[in-house]
């Protein structure tokens, strides 16, 4: 009964008078601190009302991806309802963000018992979504099916039941399982980009196709043909894009941003980052083949008799030269010189100074 739940009923745990509907009798007055709760501290509070309280990593029921303590936890208080003189604590929020699938997870809003129905939990949900969520990819596992509920999700600008292929790959098996599992859930979503994920998509597709560049920037990035044929690149950007190497070392973080720039119309900014970005991968094959190149030569070199002796000999000759001796010995002491600036002996000597 709801009644139970106030002032003088069997087994009472919250001695606040109720009226007829098991409500508070004194009109509620609630508020939201802007103070973020741990996990440990959310569940101390709300074990007043609810002994058995427990924090969710130990509440087995819930599946393994939800089954996650917050990372922080919004909690309303009624300061017209009081415990001891201090307000009583009747809601609260959590998430928890996951930088590994670079969005956020809700871990659920909660009303004690006494409370629901008062129209409060849209001021949890828009203090998550205002403070902390904003404009960041996040989903959430809704498992209250009910229609003004869903009403509500949906009206905070949330998706219901969007496609799990529209979240990043590395989530998609966590939350298959999520909404398969023994207790029906529902997936939820806000900010999960579908443009981006198709334009990831595309570009993956284009590792492995060669691709003409102008086609590259329409395909992938969307930009209109007349604006595409406008903007010029160097031959190895081109070069890089067309033979797939490129695409094949941009991250999904700097795609990100690059997508920005075209959402935004920064085209010739666009253009700036794929060549940075471009000269950065040409580094790095130049590492890559200077690292064969070396590994070939031990492995001559350990295999070969021949090639080892023909090496002495070159360096025999090398050093018998006076001039070549005096550069390598001249590399050798800069080298020595530049080891010495290091933090180590440069702290070293202000010791001595000191001393």
């Amino acid at each position: 009964m709801k009644k139970e739940l106030g002032y003088g009923a069997k087994g009472t745990y919250l001695p606040i008078r109720t009226n007829d509907e098991g409500k508070p009798a004194v009109k509620p007055d609630v508020y939201i601190e802007d103070k973020i709760y741990t996990e440990a501290e959310m569940v101390s509070i709300f074990r007043v009302s609810n002994p058995d309280r427990k924090t969710r990593e130990e509440m087995d029921f819930f599946p393994p991806l939800t089954r996650q303590n917050a990372d922080g936890y919004f909690i309303m208080f009624d300061r017209a309802n009081t415990l001891g003189g201090e307000p009583l604590a009747v809601g609260r929020v959590g998430w928890k963000y996951l930088p590994e699938h670079k969005l956020y997870l809700t871990t659920g809003i909660k009303i004690i018992d006494m409370y629901r129905g008062l129209g409060l939990s849209r001021s949890l949900w828009e203090k998550r979504d205002s403070s902390i969520i904003k404009n960041s990819p996040a989903i959430g596992m809704a498992s209250n099916f009910s229609e003004n509920w869903l009403k509500l999700i949906q009206s905070e600008g949330w998706k219901v039941d969007p496609p799990v292929e529209s979240l990043p790959e590395s989530i998609q098996d966590e939350v298959r399982e999520t909404i398969d599992g023994d207790k029906p859930r529902r997936l939820i979503s806000k900010n999960i980009d579908m443009a981006m994920k198709k334009a990831w998509d595309i570009l993956k597709i284009a590792k492995s196709t060669p691709i003409d560049f102008q086609r590259f920037l329409v395909e992938v990035f969307g930009i209109p043909s007349a604006e595409a044929r406008k903007l010029t690149a160097s031959h190895s950007l081109k070069q890089s894009i067309g033979q797939g190497g490129l695409t094949e070392f941009i991250t999904e973080n700097e795609f990100e941003q690059i997508i920005n720039l075209v959402e935004s119309k920064q085209y010739e900014a666009l253009i700036r980052g794929l060549e940075d970005i471009n000269s950065r991968y040409l580094v790095s094959q130049q590492e890559k083949h200077a690292r064969r190149r070396i590994q070939r030569a031990k492995e001559r070199y350990a295999n070969d008799p021949e090639y080892r002796e023909r090496l002495k000999e070159r360096n025999r000759k090398r050093y018998a030269d006076p001039e070549y001796r005096e550069k390598r010995n001249q590399q050798s002491r800069e080298k020595y010189a530049e080891r010495k600036k290091g933090p180590v002996r440069e702290y070293r000597r202000e010791k001595e100074r000191k001393e």
